[in-house]
């Protein structure tokens, strides 16, 4: 039920940038809802293939098998929340962003197998308002699925996401060496993307976990790899990148500090990760 079927294949293409080499078999399950109890029946099986015709494409391009499902409903937010931890999702996916702005709401769910599944969530409202602020971009729908969900939580901002060639790992808080685990599986499932890592706090010069754990990344990946010592975050850095990794936590601190820059993001991935 996502209002641009056309924008689906977007998140697909950033799951296939993240998974698209694994060894484990990529099984996807997308969940395509109306918002609305009172849709017209006759209309129902139209929507059901308009809305996934562009996502069976993609998935046939980069090979991945999908299945899809179809669902009615007067609260996708919630929706999605029951169906993440119902089905005990590792991830959920939520793509927003100025690419999708004045557009229809709606939902994706996709599942990978053995271990990784996913439910992707496309994210749209009519009107100028939405997401046009760095500060705004999580938003109280937004935050249900940070506070609700049992699973890990990634928001996607698609500023015209192709593929990733520069990647922007941001390191703020001490915390933030997580997202060097999905960097490494970016960088080792797209050969030639090369990585810069961010370290505004200098994290990397006198927090011994870190320390440790830029020194494994860097080594395994030898020149693919720079590291970056700011005092500042700048749109000039951020210009220069296609991609970009960030936690949640540290985008709840850098969005209103650093408003400005922040507006110049490329495309990015907002990581919450599951607590155990």
């Amino acid at each position: 039920s996502f209002g641009r079927p056309e924008s689906g294949p977007a998140l697909l293409a950033v799951v296939r940038a993240i998974f698209g080499n694994s060894n484990e078999e990529i099984e996807v399950t997308a969940l395509h809802m109306t918002v609305g109890s009172d849709v017209n029946p006759i209309l129902v099986e139209r929507y059901s293939q308009e809305g996934f015709n562009p996502i069976l494409e993609e998935a046939k391009q980069l090979q991945i098998p999908i299945r899809t499902e179809y669902r009615i409903t007067d609260n996708a937010g919630q929706e999605i929340v029951d169906i993440t931890n119902t089905n005990r999702y590792d991830f959920l996916l939520v793509g927003a962003g100025l690419s999708i702005m004045k557009q229809d709401l709606f939902k994706r769910n996709w599942q990978i197998k053995p271990h990784f599944s996913w439910l992707v969530g496309l994210l749209q409202k009519i009107g100028n308002s939405f997401f046009l602020y760095p500060g705004n971009l999580l938003n109280d729908k937004t935050r249900v699925f940070i506070e609700q969900t049992k699973s890990s939580v990634g928001i996607f901002i698609d500023h015209g996401f192709k593929s990733i060639s520069n990647m922007l790992v941001l390191l703020y808080l001490p915390d933030d060496v997580h997202l060097l685990q999905c960097a490494q599986t970016v960088l080792e499932n797209n050969p030639e993307a090369r990585s810069v890592i961010l370290d505004v706090n200098g994290l990397i010069t006198k927090n011994p976990a870190v320390i440790k754990n830029i020194r494994h990344f860097s080594d395994r990946f030898e020149n693919r790899v720079t590291l970056l010592h700011k005092k500042r975050i700048t749109a000039d850095i951020l210009n220069k990148q296609d991609f970009m990794l960030i936690s949640y936590a540290s985008w709840d601190a850098v969005s209103s500090e650093y408003k400005n820059a922040m507006e110049k993001i490329p495309s990015t991935l907002i990581i919450r990760e599951k607590q155990l």
